[in-house]
């Protein structure tokens, strides 16, 4: 009897989960079709329960979207740009996220989200709460005033550092800033986790204020692992905890590519556990800033990129042939594909891109290895 129960509850939650669209065109009054959809991607949101999908059509929306439904573990809901990148998020005065997700199991896919102005004191792309994840988007070109607050591509909704596993993978990201005239507090992030249990792979991230990748508060127990990062006015991988909401313990930063940045990899405030294993590292001018974590299998060389321009969206940082990142990597805490949804093969390779990447994957995104501590 329990068995069956489990089947008939299993088969409602599939059967009764819906498929939205939302297009520049639509009316908040239609029926929310492919045929006849709404307007606003707000109103989709309102709607969705667990296990509902939202196709957000080519076209340029300018709202902020606050997600305050969940779904579950296994009914996710998903808002995705039914064409990649081309669904356009364009609010000149969206401040705290394009998307500000404070439900749980919420996913974040394929969008191109950009705020060319300097009107807010702290801007983010997308703001995470619990179990929620931010995949495959093109986040660009978010400036913000001179403040404490700063930016941030991707960033965590702390909810009193409550909040706790977060993703952020297959995503670019490029020319993230504070106003040129900040002397201080100038803290634009790339991706930025405050809670624990955060992950980042297959990321490629440039042209940073700040950290490309950082960490505080009560941030511990992170994963960044197979990633791309250039030009940081920080450091490439910065982890962290205030050591009042926190600290940071048993962090792993590995398979990572790192260049053109004052610090490659860094530790602050209070730390421990940290692991830096088996990362790129060249042209930085300093390669580790470590407080008591540990790094091995690190390459110092260039990791030859087939078309480096420093820039995320423009370059191609696929791995040339002679490449010294390609089976230099570890599969601790590693992602199964590359940013291409290709699995990596057991001789990983470091960066965003596996070079002897062969067999192809379905392009929803697999999870982490897993990691015994």
């Amino acid at each position: 009897m329990r068995r069956l129960l489990l089947c008939l509850t299993i088969f409602a939650a599939t059967a009764f989960a819906n498929t939205y669209y939302v297009a520049a065109t639509g009316s908040d009054s239609n029926s929310g079709t492919e045929t006849s959809p709404w307007l606003t991607i707000q109103h989709a949101a309102d709607v969705a329960v667990a296990g509902d999908t939202i196709h957000v059509l080519p076209g340029t929306y300018t709202e902020q979207v606050t997600i305050s439904h969940s779904g579950t573990s296994g009914s996710r809901i998903v808002f995705t740009s039914d064409t990649k990148w081309a669904a356009l998020m364009r609010g000149t005065n969206v401040c705290r996220g394009a998307f500000f997700v404070s439900g749980s199991y919420v996913d974040i896919v394929g969008f191109d989200i950009s705020n060319g102005a300097y009107t807010c004191t702290e801007v983010v792309g997308i703001m995470l709460g619990t179990f929620d994840r931010a995949i495959g988007n093109k986040i660009h070109d978010l400036p913000a005033e001179c403040s404490s607050q700063g930016a941030a591509a991707i960033g965590t909704h702390a909810n009193g550092y409550t909040d706790h596993d977060n993703e952020a993978s297959f995503n670019v990201i490029d020319n993230i800033k504070v106003a040129s005239t900040c002397t201080d507090h100038n803290h634009a992030q790339g991706i930025y986790f405050a809670v624990p249990n955060g992950k980042a792979f297959n990321n490629i991230v440039s042209n940073v204020t700040a950290n490309c990748f950082s960490s505080w508060h009560s941030a511990t127990n992170l994963v960044i692992s197979g990633n791309t990062i250039m030009n940081c006015g920080g450091a490439g991988v910065s982890i962290g905890a205030d050591g009042t909401t926190g600290a940071n313990a048993n962090s792993f930063v590995t398979d990572n590519i790192s260049r053109n940045s004052p610090y490659g990899f860094a530790e602050n405030g209070t730390v421990s556990g940290t692991r830096f294993n088996n990362n790129v590292i060249y042209a930085d001018t300093t390669n580790f800033k470590l407080i008591n974590g540990t790094q091995s299998g690190t390459v110092t060389a260039d990791p030859q990129n087939v078309n480096y321009t420093g820039n995320a969206i423009t370059g191609d940082y696929h791995l040339q042939s002679t490449s010294p990142a390609i089976d230099a990597g570890t599969s601790l805490g590693a992602p199964t594909t590359d940013i291409d949804g290709v699995l990596r093969n057991s001789t990983w390779d470091i960066g965003a891109y596996g070079f002897s990447a062969t067999s192809t994957v379905p392009t929803s995104p697999t999870g982490l290895t897993a990691i015994a501590h």
